[in-house]
């Protein structure tokens, strides 16, 4: 529904709000936002199917497994659209709709004006306030775009720069609820080596949660 309180007929996603961009600070890509936009403009079209969806994008990055569940499939069974393009502004049009102003960069940077009933925004991942105030707290070492930094983002992704504490998902930058699952059971399993070990009350066994 819209604040007003209508079926929106025409709706328009647009991605990378936040993510890759040096104006805010923000020059990572969020990894999620692609697919979870997509997967939302097939529901909409599930649940409103003769709505217009519109994709906004700069780059699709549905890696994997993706690109055929959800990239390929919105368009050929949902008949989502997809457009390359810059948006610059938002405008207040007729009939409570919003009018997005930009340029459609596939078509010689063709200007756009274009209404929509709804406007969604795929906001850029960022580490929590609540995660900041603890990762001060436990005086974690933060990596370059605010997210913890491990000990070794390769070999020890789940162990954090302070002896007996371990890290899991966003906390150490974006990832999909599945990578972050995994990593979780990983820090659990270090976790219990940690402790089983003795290793907290030994400074001389830490080495055992590197194996």
């Amino acid at each position: 529904m819209t604040s007003t309180g209508k079926v929106p007929k025409r709706i328009a996603i647009l991605l990378c709000v936040g993510s890759r961009d040096a104006t805010v600070g923000n020059t990572y890509c969020s990894r999620v936002c692609c697919a979870v936009s997509i997967k939302q403009a097939m529901e909409i079209k599930q649940r409103i199917p003769d709505a217009t969806v519109h994709i906004y994008y700069m780059d699709i990055r549905t890696y994997g497994l993706m690109e055929d569940k959800l990239y390929w499939r919105s368009q050929l069974d949902y008949r989502v659209g997809y457009v390359r393009g810059r948006i610059s502004e938002f405008m207040r049009g007729p009939n409570d709709t919003v009018v997005i102003k930009g340029e459609d960069t596939m078509n010689l940077n063709r200007a756009l004006v274009v209404p929509y009933d709804m406007v969604i925004l795929a906001n850029g991942m960022e580490l929590g306030l609540g995660s900041k105030q603890v990762a001060q707290v436990l005086g974690l070492e933060v990596e370059e775009h605010g997210f913890v930094r491990p000990a070794d983002p390769d070999s020890l992704p789940v162990v954090s720069t302070r002896r007996g504490v371990f890290l899991a998902g966003a906390l150490t930058g974006p990832k999909t609820i599945s990578d972050s699952i995994t990593e979780g059971q990983a820090a659990a399993i270090k976790t219990f080596q940690y402790v089983s070990s003795g290793a907290w009350e030994n400074p001389m066994k830490v080495e055992v949660i590197k194996h």
